[in-house]
């Protein structure tokens, strides 16, 4: 009975030591990928969904201020014949005399109060075609893709460096000088690739860019020394030099003024998103296919990525072919 009693007191704690053995045996890497990847995810998520909503109540509050305004104009305005009989306070007149100089500053006139009577905007001729739908929403997802890729193959060389340091034997000084590499090359060439985009235009230089990035990432992956790692790093963040600057003059042809403070938003999230791609996920792919590998594979994403750019990217309006007439119409005149 003692032995029974023993054996059985024993169970449980043999099968929580096989599962701290089993957790234990799984990576690092893996657990701390796991963990850190979804938290940020859903911020990412909720900030966005942010983004998408604050705009649309602000346009809501914008319109109904306006139908506030022409409501109090339309009651202050009387006839002739019973402005003797209504005798309006002068606060009323003076309020009624801002309100109509701001209208008339606007463009506002007469038949827009009678439209607005009928519940249909005088403006809505001037109105954007649906976004949903629109070739300028097409290019601004290629951008944000630019900026995820772009951050994905710049971020990869932090958690993969442990793995890379265990297989060449890396110094203290030689992990450095591989983490600033990527800063030295990108230094080089923000400012002319800039100058570039002007001459030769911005898919064009944003293209070259991708392209070249692919190949870096994947001469990274082969890389047999520390010094030839570092050369491609160097080279991977000259590749990338010109993006930032060449995808805001991008964003500058395809987008009126008014809706490029969001783009530039959603295209700052494409590198936080990249962030959180590259930092979790880079050490998990290591531990599964090793560095070479992971490299290789994001120099894969970057190819795809040209592939699609090469495809849907246009200069401008005039020269995409698959824009609306009622959208390049709007463009040209929201761009001029």
């Amino acid at each position: 009975m003692r032995s029974l009693s023993q054996e059985t007191a024993s169970t449980p704690t043999r099968s929580a030591a096989s599962h701290v053995r089993r957790s234990s045996t799984r990576p690092l890497s893996v657990r701390l990928g796991l963990q850190g990847f979804l938290c940020p995810l859903l911020l990412l998520v909720f900030s966005q969904l942010v983004g998408c909503v604050s705009p649309l109540l602000a346009a809501e509050r914008a319109v109904h201020l306006e139908r506030v305004k022409r409501e109090e104009l339309r009651h202050l305005r009387v006839e002739p014949q019973d402005q003797a009989k209504s005798s309006p306070s002068p606060l009323s007149m003076d309020l009624a005399l801002d309100i109509e100089a701001a209208l008339s500053t606007s463009g506002s006139n007469e038949p827009e109060l009678v439209a607005d009577r009928r519940n249909i905007p005088a403006t809505s001729q001037k109105l954007a075609p649906s976004k949903l739908s629109s070739a300028r929403n097409v290019q601004l997802g290629l951008l944000f893709g630019s900026r995820f890729t772009q951050s994905v193959t710049r971020m990869a060389i932090g958690p993969l460096l442990v793995s890379i340091a265990e297989e060449m034997g890396c110094e203290p000084h030689e992990r450095g000088a591989l983490l600033s590499a990527y800063s030295l090359g990108y230094l080089l060439t923000q400012i002319g690739g800039g100058k570039l985009a002007e001459s030769l235009g911005s898919d064009r230089v944003l293209l070259l860019s991708t392209v070249a990035g692919a190949i870096c990432t994947a001469l990274s992956g082969n890389a047999r020394s520390v010094r030839a790692l570092w050369w491609a790093q160097v080279l991977l963040g000259a590749s990338q030099g010109p993006l930032f600057p060449v995808s805001m003059a991008h964003l500058s042809k395809w987008l009126p003024p008014e809706e490029r403070s969001s783009a530039s938003t959603a295209l700052d999230t494409g590198i936080t998103a990249g962030s959180l791609v590259a930092l979790p996920c880079s050490g998990a792919l290591a531990s599964l296919l090793g560095w070479r590998s992971t490299f290789k594979l994001y120099a894969a994403l970057s190819a795809a990525f040209a592939v699609a750019w090469a495809l849907l990217a246009a200069p401008s309006p005039n020269k995409c072919a698959y824009i609306s007439e009622a959208e390049r119409a709007y463009l040209a005149q929201a761009l001029t």
